[in-house]
């Protein structure tokens, strides 16, 4: 296993933004929740206000910081679920 995984929303042919796959299980966690409450949080935001006459630039700002949060997230909770059979014994 490579120690550096892109994250899935790089822009770039080169991937810039990587996760340390060899990180602690906790940090990556930790920073997985981190990223998904954020995204969560910016989307509970937006049930919660009028977006009757909101510009499509701003919404799509909105929703796309989400969604790169989101993914990030995600990205992250991979590699964690791709570790823990390697690392936790099967319980019978």
């Amino acid at each position: 296993m490579t120690t550096y995984h892109p994250l899935t929303t790089n822009p770039a042919g080169t991937p810039v933004l990587l996760i340390d796959t060899q990180a602690p299980l906790r940090l990556l966690h930790e920073t997985a929740c981190a990223r998904i409450r954020a995204g969560t949080a910016q989307l509970e935001t937006l049930t919660s206000v009028t977006i009757r006459n909101i510009d499509d630039a701003d919404l799509y700002r909105l929703t796309n910081g989400a969604y790169l949060l989101l993914q990030d997230g995600l990205d992250i909770l991979d590699r964690i679920q791709f570790r823990l059979p390697l690392e936790t014994p099967l319980q019978a």
